[in-house]
């Protein structure tokens, strides 16, 4: 009886878990806008930066590949080239009061910095004095907290520095996602 009872005490911990998961797993980028730009400048880092020079991407469903080959076409060149994802999107902080934020992503690559409105988040940029890539730091399936002091009410901006080689399939971002979860909880790897 006591193992029955146990038993169905985690199963009910475990249904009000993902119940929780799922009404307050809440991706922040579902309705954002991603812009895209070859090169980076410490400018790009102004929260109320202007993107109307950027190059606007309109994906068709929720899968997001970002990669550099759409920008003009470049040769084949030893050194690694710079540049910047802006990803804009809409928080109401009322909304990440009782949760912790997540940065998920499916890939990134090759070198990166990530920004969130103009603070770091993260960094993996390890290049020589001439541009190239001393250490690949491609990665897939990460996941990084995001403080809440990050955040601003309204208009928010994700940005990316991505160092790399634009005909690489590795270079660029996949699936990037910031999901507000309960406290305490952390994030499934992303698909």
């Amino acid at each position: 009886l006591r193992k029955h009872a146990l038993f169905v005490f985690m199963v009910s911990i475990l249904v009000s878990v993902q119940f929780s998961l799922t009404a307050a797993g809440i991706n922040l980028l579902r309705d954002a806008r991603y812009y895209i730009k070859s090169g980076f400048s410490p400018a790009d880092l102004a929260t109320d930066g202007d993107l109307q020079s950027w190059q606007l991407v309109i994906f068709q469903n929720s899968n997001v590949r970002i990669n550099f080959s759409r920008l003009k076409p470049q040769a084949v060149d030893s050194a690694a080239k710079d540049y910047s994802v802006a990803v804009t999107f809409l928080c109401s902080l009322s909304q990440y009061e009782m949760s912790d934020a997540w940065l998920t992503l499916s890939s990134i690559g090759q070198n990166y910095e990530i920004f969130l409105n103009g603070r770091i988040v993260h960094r993996e940029i390890y290049t020589d004095r001439d541009g190239v890539i001393i250490a690949d730091r491609s990665a897939e399936n990460l996941s990084f907290y995001l403080p809440s002091r990050f955040f601003l009410n309204g208009r928010n901006t994700l940005l990316f520095h991505i160092v790399g080689y634009a005909k690489r399939r590795n270079t660029g971002i996949m699936n990037p996602q910031i999901v507000l979860l309960p406290e305490g909880s952390v994030p499934a790897a992303p698909k």
